[in-house]
């Protein structure tokens, strides 16, 4: 369904445009797509799926802090979806707003105490900060006068790398640019899960 077909069913009919928004994300059609999830939120400015729909195409289309706008909006309409906050953890955490996206995170275990997704990247944002911490301390001791070792040479370039990625938002964003894996955000029922491209 084409943006031109969801107004030809009824141009009030606001799960018309949800539809056709969906459709035209899964053909990469982005602009489309953005143009028919705004007349669904709109039409329906309670529309959970709507406002996902349009966070999704703003995050695949580079747009995330747009994005993140709109996914604090779902969860100001459904203080209890974990779609919302799920999302919006992973796009906290492509902007690298780590304590942001653990807080959000820790909403959706709290609501769904069983969402593997949510532990899991919970678990993987404190297992970074720990490498970072432990870095940290460690780069002092070994870069001592006198700690001369070839090989802590190479661990403190390692670690000192690993800290400024941690804490240098430009080198954190290198970084990511070379990962081979996007985030990866889900959907309602009726929206696929879609990429976030880096």
């Amino acid at each position: 369904m084409e943006l031109a077909e969801a107004r030809h069913i009824d141009p009030t009919y606001a799960r018309a445009y949800s539809d056709a928004g969906m459709i035209l994300l899964c053909e990469q059609k982005l602009s489309d797509a953005l143009s028919a999830y705004r007349e669904a939120v709109r039409l329906d400015p309670d529309s959970v799926d709507a406002h996902n729909g349009l966070a999704m195409t703003l995050a695949n289309s580079g747009n995330l802090e747009e994005a993140v706008a709109e996914f604090r909006e779902i969860v100001r309409i459904d203080p209890d979806s974990t779609i919302g906050y799920y999302n919006l953890s992973r796009v906290l955490a492509d902007l690298d707003r780590d304590v942001e996206a653990a807080a959000a995170l820790r909403e959706v275990i709290r609501i769904y105490p069983d969402h593997y997704n949510a532990r899991y990247n919970l678990a993987e944002l404190f297992r970074l900060e720990a490498r970072v911490r432990r870095c940290r301390h460690a780069v002092p001791r070994v870069s001592a006068p006198g700690s001369g070792h070839a090989q802590s040479r190479t661990n403190i370039t390692r670690a000192t790398g690993l800290v400024q990625q941690f804490e240098d938002p430009n080198a954190r964003s290198r970084a990511r640019h070379d990962e081979s894996a996007p985030a990866t955000l889900t959907g309602s029922s009726q929206q696929p899960e879609v990429r976030v491209k880096t």
